[in-house]
């Protein structure tokens, strides 16, 4: 088992001709990620960064690298993206901050535009081809990092692609009943009834860094544990689920004959392990004080726990400062 103690942080800022490490600066940071097409996105706050370095990150540096782990384990990059926005001021009459916001392949998803016809014939193949050939024009690439074997008969008419890249990945993933996201400027579209394949999934138990206890809701199965990097969505993580909180109803008192059709229920016997499908992720950390886990909504990988609502109702998006 991992020792979970002595936590490394490893976190450096770049432009087109320098880079700095900041690792040993007092840092704290949220990352967060959900299997929807937005943006994987950070937030972090630097604190006493002299005035001339943090006046060439405002106005040169445009990406961020952020790794973390333990003593006995390399750190592992939880987000690798481009600077969004900056704020620098003052948290007293002695300390300092700077403060980025970092999206994930921010400007391929947010600005990347598609114009191009496929003739009679087209498939979602091709629509995904010209989707990434478009994608990897720009000075931030998106890549392939995994897809399924697309379902569906050569089309019968031509079709035009024009508009916004993330609105054709929109309907091509409705079309192919898929989720997409984009992590480490790669894409990655998954069925939503099933998983990318893992080398083994995180197996999380209070002996294995469990906080608290997992909650069955509408939004998911929602849980925390110590910081770990290994957590991704679109994967899986291993729960005992007899340490899952469960909801129930009381037919008899409230009327309903069927009350699992309203409520969550696992199908999972509760004396053994389940492996969930991870929909969204969120890091967050202080290099200085206490705080140092991880967030994560989850659910049955055949997507069939949740009987009594929608599997993932909100999810982390981008904002502002």
């Amino acid at each position: 088992m991992t020792k979970q103690y002595l936590r490394k942080i490893e976190l450096s800022v770049s432009g087109i001709a320098d880079a700095y490490d900041l690792s040993d600066l007092h840092v704290e940071f949220q990352v967060n990620n959900a299997i929807v097409g937005t943006p994987k996105w950070a937030t972090l706050r630097i604190w006493n960064l002299g005035p001339d370095k943090a006046t060439q990150i405002i106005r040169e540096f445009t990406g961020v690298t952020l790794a973390v782990g333990y003593a006995d384990l390399d750190a592992q990059r939880i987000i690798a993206g481009e600077i969004a926005q900056v704020a620098y001021g003052r948290e007293n009459a002695v300390d300092t901050y700077l403060d980025l916001m970092v999206q994930d392949a921010d400007r391929a998803l947010l600005w990347g535009t598609i114009s191009k016809s496929l003739d009679i014939g087209w498939t979602d193949d091709q629509v995904l081809d010209a989707v990434l050939a478009e994608w990897g024009k720009g000075p931030s690439p998106i890549t392939l990092g995994h897809k399924p074997a697309f379902k569906g008969q050569p089309a019968g008419d031509a079709i035009v692609l024009h508009g916004a890249l993330f609105d054709v990945m929109e309907e091509l993933a409705h079309r192919q009943d898929c989720n997409w996201f984009v992590e480490d400027q790669q894409l990655y579209v998954v069925p939503k009834a099933e998983v990318m394949a893992d080398d083994g999934a995180p197996v999380l138990t209070p002996e294995s860094g469990l906080l608290g206890t997992p909650v069955l809701t509408y939004q998911g199965i929602q849980g925390r544990c110590l910081m770990n990097p290994a957590i991704k969505v679109g994967r899986t993580v291993r729960l005992r689920n007899a340490d899952i909180t469960q909801l129930a109803l009381k037919s008899s008192i409230i009327g309903i004959t069927d009350p699992a059709s309203i409520v969550p229920t696992l199908n999972n016997p509760i004396e053994t392990y389940g492996t969930y499908k991870v929909l969204a992720v969120t890091h967050e950390g202080n290099s200085r004080e206490n705080q140092w886990e991880t967030r994560f909504v989850c659910c049955d990988v055949d997507n069939t726990a949740f009987t009594g609502g929608p599997g993932l109702v909100s999810v982390p998006s981008g904002g502002a400062l």
